[in-house]
């Protein structure tokens, strides 16, 4: 829980293992302490693997963000849909990086205003080879506002990123 919002859906898989694990093995006290060894390096390593080439920690986060909202309202990843999503990840993390890196921004509500349109603007101009919305406009206000706030809790590894 202690990194679960600088990374919701890589730490919400990882606490499902968890609770599978205890679970299965709930009065094993051996092989308990065996699971958990085992998983513990998973935990303390992070997420490390990228998705489509995106950086694990940077764009890997908005991307699964991004990909669980889709699943939500019914549209889980598809092989049409993931180029659109990586790039509108890329974008959307580029253009977080560059707003958050200017002194003050967190305090600053009309920069966090402007940010968050931003964000929304750039989600609803995307769409897929068929001309189609990858996003519907309905979502995007809820989608922005958690995009800006997984940015605030990535705000180190996103400002000292190239």
């Amino acid at each position: 829980s202690e990194h679960l919002d600088s990374d919701p859906a890589h730490y919400q898989r990882l606490s499902e293992h968890l609770e599978k694990i205890l679970t299965e093995l709930k009065d094993q006290w051996d092989q308990l302490a065996l699971a958990l060894a085992s998983f513990l390096p998973t935990v303390i390593a992070g997420r490390r693997e990228a998705t489509d080439g995106l950086d694990p920690q940077t764009e890997a986060p908005f991307h699964a963000l991004l990909a669980h909202a889709l699943a939500d309202h019914g549209r889980p990843l598809t092989p049409e849909r993931a180029g659109p999503l990586r790039d509108v990840t890329v974008e959307i993390v580029d253009l977080i990086k560059a707003d958050i890196r200017l002194v003050g921004f967190w305090h600053n509500a009309h920069k966090r205003e402007q940010l968050r349109r931003a964000v929304i603007y750039r989600l609803d101009e995307t769409r897929l080879e068929d001309g189609s919305d990858l996003f519907d406009y309905g979502w995007l206000r809820p989608i922005a506002d958690q995009l800006i706030e997984l940015a605030k809790h990535n705000h180190n590894r996103l400002v000292s990123a190239p």
